[in-house]
């Protein structure tokens, strides 16, 4: 097991936040690797991301088959679902690719898990149709959340959006900021970007 590594990017992780209000640009350049693939709100999952592929690695290691396959296929649900509630890597196509090579990976080990020659190949067979229910189940979740965002959902979060210069006009959008929210023919918010923007990556579909 690396444990140098392993703690090194803790302590990397763990310094993170003190180092941007620091203004080191050395520590950001010299881990950026480490960062720049996931979210800021979710610089952490770098965390998440090693430590799974290193018990998937020390799975083997673990006395009997069933057991390995049933610990495989739980750290393997967890991070699919993980992946999905949080969305960490910072382009859409990336969460869609790493959530659909999990879910095929758990497909792959639920079908595949009866057929372990084993003492306990009843359980396995039991655990693996339960999986199978659970997935199945999620699955039918995700789709009508998808479709009520979709389809169900109207209208957009804002009314107006604010845009302004930095320097010479932000009391002004301030200011009208608050008197729109004033009038009664405004029921939505009114984005400005101090308030409301806290993701970079998010601002292109607030102007969408």
């Amino acid at each position: 097991i690396p444990l140098a590594y392993l703690s090194m990017i803790t302590r990397v992780v763990w310094q993170l936040p003190s180092k941007i209000q620091e203004g080191n640009s050395e520590f950001l350049h010299r881990f950026c690797f480490l960062f720049s693939r996931f979210h800021l709100d979710y610089y952490w999952y770098v965390l998440v991301f090693i430590f799974r592929n290193v018990l998937v690695a020390l799975v083997p290691i673990l006395p009997g088959s069933v057991l390995q396959w049933s610990i495989l296929t739980a750290l393997m649900i967890a991070s699919s679902f993980a992946c999905l509630y949080m969305m960490p890597w910072r382009t859409l196509e990336a969460n869609i690719l790493d959530i659909f090579f999990t879910t095929c990976l758990i497909m792959l080990l639920i079908v595949g898990g009866p057929f372990v020659e084993d003492a306990q190949a009843q359980q396995s067979g039991i655990f693996g149709v339960l999986l199978l229910c659970l997935i199945c189940l999620g699955g039918i979740g995700i789709f009508g959340f998808v479709m009520y965002e979709r389809f169900l959902r109207r209208g957009k979060p804002f009314q107006f959006f604010l845009c302004h210069h930095k320097a010479g006009a932000g009391n002004l959008a301030r200011l009208l900021k608050m008197h729109l929210l004033e009038n009664l023919r405004v029921h939505r918010k009114v984005f400005v970007d101090s308030d409301d923007l806290s993701d970079l990556n998010e601002l292109f579909s607030y102007v969408r």
